[in-house]
């Protein structure tokens, strides 16, 4: 016969996350009594920056805590949200089958850096028939991602590609000057938009004003060079002197 038995020992100081030199803490961790040879844990992740995710495992005192346990769902694995009232399902049974005698845990958390673009940032701009570098953090490199231009409700893939952190973005020369633009990523289920940007022509106004400005300013010279300030319509001849009278 198959035995089983389990008690569920909570201690708070053997739940714990190492986050080094960090601020954040699991916190609240509570265990339920075995029911259908299943236990419930829930714990709370608190004081966690904007954009960061975690990786979180459960180890237990059966092993010594030398390796996470298996048979778990719920808030588990990576890609885990700060916040309260997180919950795990454990198959204690499942996992363990014959056992006897009382166990502990301990919930660790890992950061992930969470899916971010770094550029373009807020209020920037990129020129259309120039090359802007599009980067973003999260993810690792195995990560497949997509990403798109969002403009006046108008979606447009612009690169399918590994998770490099960075791509090269041609803007099409033909793309409508403005403001309100936005990137998007996708990778797997995560979906994160950049901070709006603007899209500008690829020669400055500046720049296309100034051969004219140039010109005007030859014509001017031309206009104005040679005369000695004398009156338009006269001849060099008009200015010499007369000959005196004869006596």
């Amino acid at each position: 016969m198959t035995r089983f038995y389990l008690s569920v020992v909570v201690f708070a100081l053997l739940f714990y996350a190492t986050f080094p030199g960090c601020a954040q803490t699991i916190e609240n961790i509570k265990a339920s009594p075995v029911v259908n040879g299943k236990v419930t844990i829930t714990f709370d992740i608190m004081n966690a920056q904007p954009g960061q995710d975690f990786n979180v495992q459960i180890f237990s005192s059966h092993n010594g805590f030398a390796s996470p346990l298996s048979y778990l769902s719920g808030d588990i694995g990576s890609g885990i949200k700060p916040g309260a009232s997180k919950k795990a399902e454990w198959d204690a049974q499942g996992e363990l089958r014959n056992y006897v005698g009382d166990i502990t845990f301990e919930v660790r958390g890992e950061i992930v850096l969470g899916w971010r673009f770094k550029t373009p940032s807020a209020g920037g701009s990129v020129r259309r028939g120039k090359t802007s570098l599009v980067t973003w953090q999260g993810g690792t490199s195995g990560d497949n991602v997509k990403i798109e231009l969002i403009n006046a409700g108008k979606t447009t893939t612009i690169a399918e590609t590994k998770n490099t952190g960075q791509f090269a973005w041609s803007a099409p020369a033909d793309l409508k000057t403005g403001s309100g633009y936005q990137m998007r990523l996708i990778s797997g289920g995560h979906i994160t938009n950049s901070e709006s940007f603007s899209v500008k022509s690829k020669i400055p106004l500046l720049l296309k004003l100034s051969p004219v400005l140039l010109v005007g300013g030859a014509a001017a010279a031309l206009a104005g060079g040679g005369g000695g300030g004398g009156n338009p319509g006269t001849t060099p001849s008009d200015d010499l002197p007369k000959p005196p009278d004869p006596n």
